[in-house]
């Protein structure tokens, strides 16, 4: 403000000398000029503040669309990675659920034979039962594979089938499962090379029927694992990785 005041003093000291006419034209040419430069200069000031805000707005803006669709590639890929695990997580749930209940079947298939071996070795040494004794022990050590009718064998080899086929979803910790599940069938398979001659008939339905309370035992087992396998297996880890 002192600047401009004494700006103004030495003006006035300027014009003094000149005539009337002179010094009013000067003055009125400097305060033309002042005017305009305090008009033009403010607008020009918020010219410029509007066009860098503007500009700065359009940059904005287009961060915030870039911004926008990354999070939305984002959230598409991790819906994406949560849908997979949780089909992943049906499939192995569904299987574990069908390989326990074969293996149940397997299991009652197992004792079911142990039964029919029990009883033989009672009436056996009864004097009087209603059934030929000789040919029930033919058949409790026949371990034939038929494709006409329904055998111990045959029925081993489907439940056996079907809880491999299911474990194809599974954890490799259900290997070791799988070789004690098919150890079953061959070891019935084999049986009838272990009889020796001379073994008498007791002697071999008891063997067997150690043979299929050990399998038992072996698919019992089995069954706690598969819990313990499966509880684990069936995390779903909705990070995706």
């Amino acid at each position: 403000m002192e600047e401009k005041l004494e700006d103004l003093k030495l003006l006035i000291e300027a014009v003094k000398g000149l005539n009337t006419t002179t010094a009013i034209i000067i003055i009125s040419v400097i305060i033309i000029i002042a005017v305009s430069q305090a008009i033009f200069g403010s607008y020009l000031k918020k010219k410029f503040q509007y066009l860098a805000t503007t500009e700065n707005f359009d940059q904005l803006k287009e961060q915030l669309s870039d911004n926008t669709k990354v999070v939305e590639d984002v959230k598409a890929s991790v819906q994406s990675d949560v849908w997979l695990s949780q089909q992943v997580w049906t499939k192995k749930h569904e299987s574990y659920e069908f390989i326990i209940t074969y293996i149940f079947e397997m299991k009652a298939l197992l004792n079911t034979r142990l039964n029919q071996n029990s009883q033989w070795l009672k009436d056996i040494t009864k004097e009087n039962v209603g059934y030929d004794l000789d040919k029930e022990y033919e058949n409790l050590i026949d371990f034939s594979s038929y494709k006409d009718k329904p055998t111990f064998i045959n029925k081993l080899e489907t439940l056996e089938e079907n809880i491999i086929a299911k474990s194809v979803f599974l954890t490799s910790d259900f290997q070791s499962i799988e070789l004690e599940i098919k150890s079953i069938k061959l070891v019935f398979i084999s049986f009838e090379d272990t009889i020796v001659i001379n073994e008498s008939l007791e002697k071999v339905i008891e063997r067997i029927s150690r043979t299929l309370t050990l399998k038992v035992s072996i698919l019992e087992k089995a069954i706690s694992n598969i819990k313990v396998i499966s509880s684990k297996d069936l995390i779903i880890n909705l990070s995706g990785a």
